[in-house]
């Protein structure tokens, strides 16, 4: 769920185990089930970054070699190695939508997440699923209906089809 948040804030799945050790792992200190020791607590996100499905995810080291998905999942192994994750380049493109992004954390999110967990991991990783939804409908709207609105000077404005649109030319809206 970190990496959905930092796609939906950067555009970019790229993330180095460095960058992605202390979130992750805080996120499934938080959310997860809890650890004997405190250095056990420190490096849980090395198994996800080691582990996640390589149809998915494409696991390289620092000079582009590939990371086998039987790799040790040490903190030290992935930091040696200067690991650096990204999703593969189909699934970059599908999460480019925004309602596609949102319909597979929701689907993650329902699947192993009761609704009020889930509403907390998403705040914890700024994940906002309703905007991206919205953000996905409206570019689906965009593509299928484009509207000429009369503004307040009667002159034409290009809009999306949406009820906001709809409202704020007063109802004046033409398929164009």
């Amino acid at each position: 769920m970190w990496l959905f948040g930092q796609f939906a804030a950067t555009g970019s799945s790229t993330a180095s185990y460095q960058q992605a050790e202390e979130p992750v792992s805080q996120l499934i200190n938080d959310f997860g089930p809890p650890v004997a020791s405190s250095s056990a607590a420190r490096q849980r996100a090395a198994m996800p970054f080691v582990h996640l499905e390589r149809e998915l995810w494409d696991l390289r080291d620092a000079t582009g070699k590939e990371v086998a998905p039987d790799a040790p999942k040490r903190r030290a192994w992935l930091l040696e190695r200067g690991a650096i994750g990204r999703l593969q380049a189909p699934v970059q493109r599908l999460f480019a939508d925004p309602g596609t992004l949102a319909a597979a954390a929701r689907l993650l999110l329902d699947r192993h997440f009761t609704p009020v967990l889930a509403e907390l991991i998403c705040a914890a990783v700024d994940l906002d699923i309703p905007a991206l939804d919205l953000a996905g409908s409206e570019g689906v709207l965009q593509s299928l209906f484009h509207v000429e609105c009369l503004d307040d000077t009667g002159g034409v404005a290009d809009a999306a089809m949406t009820a906001v649109t709809v409202s704020s030319c007063g109802g004046k809206c033409q398929r164009a």
